[in-house]
């Protein structure tokens, strides 16, 4: 949680970036180079905010827990602990993803966004057991993940442009934003919903 806002002050950089790339030039420019140079004076400011404390902290809590992952051990001494986790996790993800196209509700894209990763990094744990299969999951994982990240991301960045109190730009300069915004954010629905049944 002390790097988050780290991660995400560059995150929303990318997104406009990406944004930027994804989008025929025109209207809506004006707001992207202000809320590019808003991002950038957040990202500077949580720089500076990790380098002076959440960093050194992040390693000394990594460091105090590293004696308890040594010691770390699985009873039964057999798969069947990790297959429960496994099949659980795997199982309240398919959930969420049915859910977020029947109801469009954010909590739920959220979720489901936490179980793809979840799903991404197990998989990852697990490839030394069956690379062949599982390398390949892994790997449809990540991009669907990926693809999910960027999604929230320009959800955030919606988010920001529309709050009342945050000005970008003239209202028609703004809407126009806002405009491809919505239209990155349907594309990349569309692509998650086919990578996430494929998955």
């Amino acid at each position: 949680k002390g790097l988050a806002a780290t991660r995400d002050a560059q995150a929303l950089l990318d997104a406009v970036d990406k944004l930027e790339r994804n989008t025929e030039p025109g209207t809506g420019d004006g707001p992207m180079q202000s809320v590019r140079g808003w991002l950038q004076k957040r990202r500077h400011a949580a720089e500076q905010n990790l380098e002076q404390t959440t960093a050194s902290e992040a390693l000394r809590m990594l460091l105090e827990i590293r004696p308890a992952f040594a010691g770390l051990a699985v009873y039964p001494d057999d798969f069947s602990p990790l297959a429960k986790g496994l099949e659980r996790g795997y199982r309240a993800t398919r959930g969420h993803f049915k859910s977020v196209f029947d109801s469009d509700d954010a909590e739920e894209m959220h979720e489901w966004r936490k179980g793809v990763q979840h799903h991404w990094r197990q998989m990852q744990l697990l490839t030394p057991c069956w690379p062949s299969e599982l390398s390949a999951r892994a790997e449809a994982a990540r991009t669907l993940s990926q693809l999910l990240s960027e999604d929230h991301d320009i959800a955030m960045l919606l988010h920001l442009v529309s709050t009342p109190t945050m000005t970008f730009g003239s209202p028609e300069d703004t809407a126009a934003f806002m405009k491809r915004c919505r239209k990155r954010h349907k594309a990349l629905r569309k692509e998650a919903k086919i990578k996430g049944e494929r998955l």
